[in-house]
């Protein structure tokens, strides 16, 4: 996957609307994950966020098995999304039929024909509130030009999240 610093520019630009609160968040979420989706050139991608109780549900999905695989993890509490919004760091999966960190998810992964995942928390203060995540079919060694655009988009859906809190009080 190659991403250029043009690339991930044309793209914020193109998201920036929803810091100025143009569209409902729902929309706006959605927005966040179709863009996601086709400027890393991935498979899937999908945003989740953390209810009252602190735990990922599925916000916007690029696909149904984006949502499957997202609900997997939830449901088997592991995989990438679990793992980076628990430490609050980057978690990349290069490729899933050789990674162990998370069996169950893996297997079921794989079986769905995704191979490699890349997930970023979504900060807020010192604590995470969600994840931003993309995935491939094919093994894929994330570069890091990659990981700095997911995390450029992760702290947009972080704007994005706080945002809604204020549209809320």
């Amino acid at each position: 996957m190659s991403v250029s610093i043009h690339d991930v520019r044309q793209a914020l630009n193109e998201l920036g609307k929803l810091r100025f609160g143009e569209m409902r968040v729902e929309d706006a979420m959605h927005q966040i994950v179709q863009t996601t989706h086709t400027i890393f050139s991935v498979d899937g991608a999908g945003l989740m966020l953390a209810d009252v109780d602190h735990h990922l549900l599925n916000a916007a999905v690029s696909d149904d098995r984006m949502r499957h695989l997202e609900e997997l993890q939830v449901r088997h509490q592991e995989g990438p999304c679990i793992a980076a919004f628990e430490d609050k760091e980057l978690v990349r999966a290069e490729d899933l039929s050789q990674d162990d960190r998370w069996p169950s998810f893996s297997q079921h992964a794989v079986a769905r024909g995704v191979r490699a995942v890349l997930a970023s928390p979504i900060p807020y203060n010192q604590d995470a509130v969600g994840v931003v995540a993309v995935l491939s079919e094919d093994r894929r060694p994330w570069s890091a030009e990659a990981e700095l655009a997911l995390l450029a988009f992760t702290d947009l859906a972080a704007l994005l999240c706080c945002q809604a809190k204020w549209q809320r009080l």
